[in-house]
Formats: structure tokens, C-alpha cells, sequence
């Protein structure tokens, strides 16, 4: 059996890069103007919004996918990436997405297709495991 690229490492990968990188530009709370917002400060803050429930989601598809539901994790990672981009429908004055958004969407594409490599090579792996206990029985009938 080949080796598999390694999706949720990635994921993780990718869902850390986005906490350190700009992810939102929004107006100045005071003074005018706009700022930079990192991820790490969308998720301590932006439990007000509706694109910050993607995070919670998301664990979710993770402990889904280690508990081996990986049709559940598919679902809960797809409903993550809808929340997610719920953020294009604020109005550009609210807020703009910046590179952190889009790694940010990249882990959850990336959960997304872990979960389903996963659940192929289950399948694959049992279907490997029914033929041999089939080859099994035949082979104990025979004398």
C-alpha cells in the first residue's frame, strides 16, 4: 500500500499559519481609518459573527474523523466552510478578508479532503479484509 499525503497534518498546519497571518482589514474603532487584524484576534474576538462558528465546526470534524465518523467529518467540515465564508456577505466598509481568510479556508479544504481519504481507505481496507476472509472460509471447505 502507497503512502498517503498527510491532508490533516496540513490542515493543522495551514489552521496555525492562519492565526499568525493578517486575516481581516477592518475600519479603526477610533481615529478612522482601517487596520490589519491577525487570526488569532478574529478567534478570541469574533465569537459575535457568524464566520467564527466555522472554528468550532471544524474541531468538531477533527474529533470525528480521530473517532473514525469520517462521514460525519466530511458534513461538519463542509458546514465549517459554508459558515466560513459567510464573511464575503459584510459589506467592504465592515470588513475585507486579507491572506489569513483564505489559509484559514485552505485548512478546512484540507479537512475536508482528509476526511475523504480516510473514509476511501476504509472502505478500501475493508473491502481487502472481506475478500480475504472469503478466500479464508473457501479455503478451509476445500480438502
Amino acid at each position: 500500500m502507497r503512502a498517503r499525503f498527510p491532508w490533516g497534518l496540513l490542515a493543522l498546519a495551514l489552521y496555525m499559519v492562519s492565526l499568525a497571518a493578517p486575516c481581516a482589514i477592518t475600519p479603526r474603532l477610533f481615529g478612522g481609518g482601517t487596520e490589519t487584524v491577525s487570526g488569532l484576534s478574529c478567534l478570541l474576538v469574533g465569537i459575535v459573527t457568524v464566520p467564527w462558528y466555522a472554528n468550532p465546526l471544524l474541531l468538531f470534524a477533527v474529533f470525528a474523523n480521530a473517532l473514525r465518523a469520517h462521514g460525519v467529518a466530511i458534513i461538519a467540515s463542509v458546514a465549517a466552510l459554508i459558515a466560513a465564508l459567510t464573511l464575503l456577505a459584510y459589506s467592504a466598509s465592515e470588513v475585507q478578508p486579507d491572506v489569513g481568510y483564505a489559509i484559514w479556508l485552505a485548512s478546512m479544504a484540507a479537512t475536508i479532503v482528509a476526511s475523504i481519504t480516510r473514509m476511501h481507505d476504509r472502505n478500501a481496507r475493508e473491502a481487502r479484509e472481506r475478500e480475504l476472509l472469503a478466500l479464508t472460509r473457501a479455503a478451509s471447505r476445500d480438502p
